[in-house]
């Protein structure tokens, strides 16, 4: 068990993703951004209409991993339902009236709940305005705030742009921050306010929500979208909401300048040379223009011929890319946070296995129930650090005591069955540690369930019941008595379970085998050099006597019925009882007595049991498992049934991914052997498939195998393949990708988990339309402009006098 474990936490604003299927539902999530702290950085997603949408918005939030997804108004789809029900967020619906009373800071309507399993609370939407004021102490006189007139045009282009902030909140704003109104009557005048908020120059109601965000944390780097010398452009037509969502998305992680304009499609192609000569001037360094558009690819390639046309006649090189699919729920991945990490190293409870922190708190959080979030990268003193897979039970097993855990599923309330409280738990796994929601003045918990529990509801979870079987408790006891599994790891790396395999051959199980046979019978079986047999006795076999995992003792016979036999070294003295006809016979031997060693019962049985082949294939794996979970298997039975349904040696859980593993231990493995592990193997891979594992091991340990046994496994991973099963084979400490002896990996810390899944077929991305010269290397020179300076100050004395 660990002791300490260290965090990162940083702190960040909620984390939200809204799901819109109406005009009133972009509205809606707009409304509610612009009032909440961190707003712009929140998803917006189109309900998917089909499959292949359906997976990308899983793949979207998983990646986004939000504190709570808001639901459309209209009633989504069971399929739809079924997949949110899969992710650890809790779901929420809000009325038009309820987001507007947010929006309007209406106390008892700005609450969403938060529970444990035996507690529950309401914390308070973190409105902007708290933490303007904590930033602005003072009203402000001379600044660049500014609002867009209710009697302007493009309404929903305005919104998306610049925000939608309620009647009170404009009232705050200009009271408290001075902020002045623009008229947008023309899409001259759309484009340059545009402009002018993209470069920082005004600030609108929707980036003032980035005050007190510092930083940001891209895991894939922000790519050419993001470059200062490409601009993008979103065309928006009246309620095209993946338009609207790609536009909102792009520009979630921008906390300084932003090159993402969203237009209104028809006014922009009305005017098209006038919008692309009035880029061109701003943008004096611009290389690369994106633009995304619904349309069919004739339309589209014609839009992008004459963008290209007007380019040539204004004498500019631009490269001009131009998407018109696909780009709905397209999402950068990546987080932003307020202030620096702070590092903190907090005691594991042995009591309940828990640690307590306090916070970070963010400026205008103090002293009040205004939720934010926080994420805390996690590493044990021991140096492992910690993983859980991105499920609902997870979120369970970290907001609470494992007893409480227990108690809910085993009580027949029906409210503490019910799946929708579990959802709102606290605390969430996360890339490398855990997320979650805090308030000021309270510490935070976290739970670290032991692996068995893991597994066991990730198991349950797809409907399966885990139970340990005698092999598990005689593979746990042998851990145990060696010392923990760290030892048992060394003990098997230098080769010293194969004194077992030598003391459980036949010769060896009557008297035990002396040292020297020991050494014999291992140069011979292994093809070892003697010198190198006798290392591993002699460095092995003294712990395995501390240990009392082997026995030392004689191998004696009886003077009077001829019966030899091994006596323990405790019951050797110079008259010794004979196992047989009980008579005492005297030792005979007048110069010394040769020790000979045999294994306890409960090595006996391990062993015999397949016992060598679960700790060799274990010990491999573990390396996989450094960051995940590691487990001794046993019987599987499907819920609400009694029979069994098959029996697993071995689990090894690693971020999302189960890992099952088939072990057997024998001298020789011939063809006959080889077909009965055959099928055992494919019916661990059926089980596989039940209980969404995504690979299965075959780990052998033996002397010789006299077969083809490559290719009899190649053959079931080729099968297991097209199932979405990787199968793979473990001899000894040799392990085969797919069981081909050519993919061979020696080293385990070789071993990457995605080397051992069968990779899904991307996405299918439509590929952009293209016309121009390709950048090849973007780059940014001394000499480099972002914006045309004597334009940037003649708009602003035009819109900002």
């Amino acid at each position: 068990m660990h002791h300490e474990a260290v965090l990162k936490l940083k702190p960040r604003p909620l984390r939200l993703a809204y799901l819109t299927n109406s005009v009133t539902d972009l509205t809606n999530a707009v409304t509610l951004y612009t009032h909440l702290w961190g707003g712009f950085s929140n998803a917006i997603f189109p309900v998917p209409n089909n499959i292949e949408q359906s997976n990308r918005l899983q793949y979207a939030l998983h990646s986004i991993n939000p504190d709570y997804i808001f639901l459309p108004e209209e009633k989504l789809s069971n399929n739809i339902n079924e997949a949110l029900n899969q992710l650890p967020s809790c779901c929420l619906q809000f009325s038009s009236e309820r987001i507007e009373a947010i929006a309007s800071i209406s106390d008892h309507l700005s609450c969403f709940p938060v529970k444990t399993l035996n507690s529950s609370s309401l914390r308070e939407f973190p409105h902007i305005i708290r933490t303007l004021n904590s930033t602005y102490r003072d009203p402000l006189h001379n600044n660049n705030f500014r609002l867009i007139s209710n009697d302007s045009s493009f309404a929903s282009e305005t919104f998306l742009q610049f925000g939608k902030p309620s009647s009170p909140y404009q009232g705050y704003l200009r009271a408290h921050l001075n902020a002045q109104s623009i008229s947008i009557t023309s899409i001259e005048t759309f484009l340059k306010t545009s402009l002018l908020a993209a470069v920082g120059r005004l600030k609108s109601p929707i980036s003032i929500t980035k005050t007190e965000i510092t930083n940001t944390e891209s895991f894939l780097g922000r790519g050419i979208q993001n470059h200062e010398k490409v601009c993008n452009l979103f065309l928006y037509k009246s309620d095209d909401l993946h338009i609207a969502a790609s536009f909102w998305n792009s520009r979630r992680l921008d906390i300084g300048y932003s090159n993402k304009l969203i237009l209104p499609k028809e006014d922009f192609i009305e005017d098209l040379e006038d919008c692309i000569s009035l880029l061109s001037s701003f943008f004096p360094s611009m290389r690369q223009l994106q633009i995304y558009v619904e349309s069919s690819n004739d339309y589209a390639v014609a839009l992008m011929n004459n963008i290209q046309i007007i380019f040539s006649r204004l004498e500019r090189n631009i490269f001009v890319r131009l998407f018109h699919q696909d780009f709905g729920f397209v999402v950068q991945s990546g987080k932003v946070y307020s202030g620096k990490p702070i590092i903190t190293t907090r005691e594991i409870s042995s009591l309940d296995k828990s640690i307590r922190f306090s916070p970070v708190i963010p400026s205008g959080h103090e002293n009040s129930s205004c939720a934010f979030g926080y994420d805390a990268e996690i590493e044990f003193s021991s140096g492992k650090s910690f993983s859980m897979p991105f499920m609902q039970f997870s979120a369970v097993l970290l907001s609470n005591q494992i007893e409480q855990v227990e108690y809910s599923e085993n009580s027949k309330s029906s409210l503490s069955k019910d799946g929708q409280p579990q959802k709102t738990q606290p605390v969430r796994s996360a890339d490398k540690g855990v997320t979650g929601i805090a308030v000021s003045n309270e510490e935070c918990r976290i739970y670290f369930p032991e692996s068995e529990e893991i597994i066991m509801r990730w198991l349950k979870s797809s409907g399966f019941l885990f139970k340990p079987n005698d092999h598990t408790r005689y593979a746990q006891g042998f851990i145990k008595r060696f010392g923990g599994f760290d030892k048992t790891r060394h003990l098997i790396n230098s080769g010293g379970t194969k004194i077992f395999i030598a003391l459980g051959s036949d010769r060896a199980r009557k008297c035990g085998f002396k040292h020297s046979e020991i050494v014999g019978f291992l140069t011979d079986s292994f093809k070892l050099s003697r010198g190198d047999t006798k290392n591993i006795v002699n460095q092995n076999l003294p712990k395995l006597l501390e240990t009392g995992l082997i026995y030392r003792g004689y191998p004696l016979k009886c003077s009077s019925c001829g019966l030899q036999d091994w006596y323990k070294l405790e019951k050797v003295s110079e008259f010794v009882e004979c196992a047989g006809c009980a008579e005492h016979f005297q030792l005979q031997n007048l110069s010394s007595l040769e020790f000979a060693y045999k294994p306890n019962e409960l090595a006996a049985r391990f062993l015999s049991t397949g016992g060598q082949a679960i700790l060799s294939t274990a010990v491999f794996l573990s390396w996989l498992a450094s960051s995940g979970h590691i487990q001794l298997g046993g019987d599987l039975k499907r819920l609400g049934e009694n029979k069994l349904s098959v029996e697993i040696d071995l689990f090894i859980l690693v971020k999302d991914f189960l890992i099952l593993a088939e072990c057997k231990s024998c001298r020789v493995v011939d063809e006959a052997k080889a077909n009965e592990i055959i099928e055992h193997l494919e019916r661990v891979v059926e089980t596989a498939i039940l209980v969404n594992a995504g690979a299965v091991v075959l780990g052998i340990a033996t002397v010789s195998v006299d077969c083809d046994l490559f290719s009899l496994v190649s053959v079931v991973a080729q099968t297991a393949a097209e199932k979405g099963i990787g199968v793979h084979l473990l001899i000894n400490d040799r392990f085969y990708l797919w069981g081909r002896e050519v993919d061979q990996v020696i080293e385990p810390w070789q071993l990457h988990v995605e080397a051992l899944l069968v990779q899904e077929e991307a996405l299918e991305h439509y590929s952009p339309l293209s016309v121009g010269e390709p950048v090849e290397k973007y780059s940014w020179q001394k000499e480099d402009r972002l914006v045309n300076r004597d334009l940037l100050e003649r708009w602003e004395q035009e819109l900002c006098p």
